[in-house]
């Protein structure tokens, strides 16, 4: 794994190997449970004197202590620890109630990286919402080098967390309409709106309201979103994931001696990784689904709609919807011009139900 910052590179060295001692005493040691890597075990001493866990980071906490302990932190992994929904939401960040849920951007912030390159993939610190990278044009998947390593558009996010979402409802038999900004986006270019911060889902009253729906849907979708209340108690679904490209790397790099890989590092990407800057702690800057009830009109009928080339189900009555949320000129964009970041105007009101 190799860490890049913007402007320079960093080779990542492999975490060092400790043997597990089943004997090990525990008042000297600290244990916590880490979805990506396994459960972990840690000295105290080595913990307090690069001071513990920072505020923000759960999936990324073990590669966050690495970088701190400035690759002398001694972890072992342990088989006896206990797998819950509790230590799940611990592990993650807690998101309930609060608007601060981006522990990737922190690890940007506080180490400066903006990207991590794996073998078989590039993850980014967050989303990247600007005129220059993103047009509100449907989603083809990057093929020439340049764009393959350029920063993820956050509307490339919600598209996925449209697909899965949708998935999700089906599997657990929840009927959906796409709404507001989300199906305005679908008419005006069958795509995602590039500025806006949501997908937009309307499920019946029944569902929204009954405790065991969003229950379903988190077991369904496992640890790559979380599922639930959230900012102002509304029900929404949040990635817990970094923004990724799945990407044989190699490409990047002139064998393996090479550290830098100039592909990465091109002209064309470090202005596109510029236009990230500064990264953003505010939770909706990372992207999210909401859920709305869906009344009786809402809900009788359907009709299909196209986005990113995959269909999916609206509301009946498409244009009298969006006349009465948007108003007849719903089809012309409200933003234009060299936007940058997100924007409330023209994707979808702000009730609920």
């Amino acid at each position: 794994m190799k860490l890049r910052k913007a402007g320079r590179s960093a080779p990542y060295p492999s975490f060092p190997k400790a043997e597990v001692n089943s004997t090990i005493d525990d008042s000297v040691v600290f244990q916590n449970c880490n979805i990506v890597q396994g459960p972990f075990i840690i000295r105290k001493e080595a913990f307090h004197r690069i001071g513990g866990l920072l505020e923000g980071f759960g999936k990324v906490t073990l590669l966050e202590f690495f970088l701190r302990s400035k690759g002398e932190l001694k972890i072992a992994k342990l088989a006896n620890c206990s797998w819950t929904p509790k230590i799940t939401r611990t592990d993650r960040g807690t998101l309930e109630g609060s608007n601060n849920f981006s522990e990737y951007s922190s690890l940007g912030n506080e180490h400066q990286i903006l990207r991590i390159v794996t073998e078989n993939r590039i993850e980014w610190a967050a989303c990247v919402a600007n005129w220059k990278l993103c047009a509100e044009k449907p989603y083809v998947r990057p093929r020439d080098l340049a764009s393959i390593a350029a920063p993820i558009c956050c509307s490339v996010v919600l598209g996925q967390m449209l697909i899965d979402f949708t998935r999700a409802l089906e599997k657990v038999g929840i009927q959906y309409r796409l709404i507001y900004g989300t199906l305005l986006g679908a008419v005006r270019s069958q795509a995602i709106i590039p500025w806006t911060y949501d997908v937009d889902i309307s499920i019946s009253n029944s569902d929204i309201e009954s405790s065991s729906t969003f229950a379903a849907l988190q077991k369904e979708l496992g640890n790559q979103y979380y599922v639930g209340d959230s900012y102002f108690n509304m029900p929404r679904g949040h990635p817990l994931m970094a923004p990724f490209i799945e990407v044989d790397t190699a490409q990047f790099f002139d064998g393996p001696d090479d550290l830098q890989g100039n592909a990465l590092f091109s002209e064309r990407i470090e202005q596109a990784v510029k236009d990230m800057l500064p990264l953003s702690y505010d939770w909706r800057d990372h992207g999210y689904v909401d859920f709305y009830c869906g009344d009786s009109e809402r809900m009788s009928g359907y009709s299909l709609v196209t986005i990113n080339n995959q269909t999916f189900v609206t509301v009946k009555d498409v244009d009298k919807q969006l006349t009465n949320w948007f108003g007849e000129n719903y089809r012309e964009p409200i933003v234009k011009g060299n936007w940058t970041g997100f924007s409330e105007e023209g994707n979808s009101p702000s009730s609920n139900c």
